[in-house]
């Protein structure tokens, strides 16, 4: 039998947030979560905008700089993503407290996420 602190953590507990997650969990997962989605999707949207322009793609700067002004929507998404999690968690534990029938599991979830995104 090994030690399991000695061990090297599997996939799966990495994958699994903490049973005792705190808000500065949530506001640093959510931090991480708006950045990478702004760095991925960012060109996409850049592209798709560029696509949709009146004076055509190649007049709108085709395929140069498509990163151009990523600085500034990771600058305001880190933030929001962050919030929306903390938020979200907060409403999530104080609602699973008043209402601990799991029954009402999917309700909880909905109403915190409602919150969040408010």
């Amino acid at each position: 039998m090994t030690d399991l602190a000695s061990s090297p953590p599997s996939l799966a507990v990495l994958s699994m947030p903490p049973k005792d997650a705190t808000l500065l969990h949530c506001m640093l997962a959510g931090a991480l979560a708006g950045t990478a989605v702004d760095t991925a999707l960012f060109p996409l949207d850049t592209l798709k905008t560029r696509l949709q322009s009146k004076a055509g793609f190649a007049a709108s700067g085709g395929f140069r700089g498509v990163y151009s002004g990523l600085t500034s929507a990771v600058i305001g998404s880190a933030p929001s993503a962050s919030m929306f999690f903390v938020t979200y968690e907060a409403l999530k534990t104080t609602l699973s407290a008043v209402i601990p029938d799991p029954q009402f599991a999917p309700a909880v979830h909905m109403l915190s996420a409602s919150g969040g995104e408010i």
